[in-house]
């Protein structure tokens, strides 16, 4: 990375990694409403946050394909039938599972989402997949 991202536009760039929508993350950063789609979009014309948002996103991807996609399935199959998760886990688990089965793939913000929960997979069975 060419340059330390201030604190605001660091807000801004992890929010926009939440969201996929550069007005809001304006506005999660703490811009104005009234300004924060154009503020937004100048923002992400910055190399320096394109950098930031680009190696976080390779970081993702690379967080993904350090386990097993088959495993990833089953913990996403698991976690949609499980009777005691909470529902609001439930829907997303099974929204990435059909959203998979009728694209074969996951779009941008399904596999933040994906991130995620390989993520927590990790933490919770260590990162057994490292060597393979």
């Amino acid at each position: 990375m060419s340059k330390q991202l201030s604190h605001k536009h660091k807000t801004f760039a992890d929010e926009y990694l939440r969201c996929y929508s550069p007005a809001k993350a304006a506005r999660k950063a703490g811009y104005s409403e009234r300004s924060a789609g154009s503020i937004g979009y100048q923002l992400m014309q910055r190399e320096d946050i394109k950098e930031y948002i680009e190696g976080f996103m390779k970081s993702r991807e690379e967080a993904i394909n350090t386990v097993p996609f088959d495993i990833v399935i089953t913990e996403l199959t698991e976690i949609a039938l499980d009777p005691d998760a909470p529902a609001r886990e439930k829907m997303k688990a099974a929204d990435l599972l059909m959203k998979w089965k009728m694209n074969g793939k996951w779009g941008q913000k399904d596999n933040a989402e994906v991130a995620q929960y390989v993520e927590a997979l990790k933490e919770q069975q260590g990162n057994i997949w490292e060597d393979e």
